[in-house]
């Protein structure tokens, strides 16, 4: 009885683990502007550049620190992106979702970025 609800516990922890990974995915996609792919796993996203890990509405990056406040994401250089119906609009970029289904696609205009499964290809950004 006890391993059959530690299984079922598990099996639920698990499931949780990956639903969040979209909240994940949609950070690194739209708000983050490191230039990496990165893979996704649970909390946490690892590109060449370093490591994403989301503690709650807390995104803990290379660049420092991002908060997530309602559809507002805080940028630890000040300023933010708001997300505003599948648009993310920042201080230095703007990216509009341009697919519903369960691969993730923004378009700005700096490139697109794509989000499957896993992995969110990011566009390689070129410093003015």
């Amino acid at each position: 009885m006890k391993l059959a609800l530690f299984s079922t516990l598990a099996i639920l922890g698990l499931g949780k683990c990956f639903a969040d990974d979209r909240m994940t995915q949609e950070f690194v996609a739209a708000v983050y502007r490191g230039n990496d792919t990165y893979a996704i796993a649970g909390n946490s996203a690892v590109g060449a550049g370093g490591a994403i890990v989301r503690a709650g509405d807390t995104f803990l990056t290379p660049q420092g620190a991002y908060v997530k406040v309602g559809d507002t994401f805080l940028k630890p250089s000040g300023g933010a992106v708001v997300s505003a119906g599948g648009s993310y609009v920042g201080t230095d970029s703007a990216l509009v979702k341009a697919s519903n289904g369960s691969n993730l696609i923004l378009v700005g205009s700096g490139g697109a970025s794509i989000g499957a499964g896993a992995t969110v290809l990011r566009p390689i950004l070129i410093p003015h």
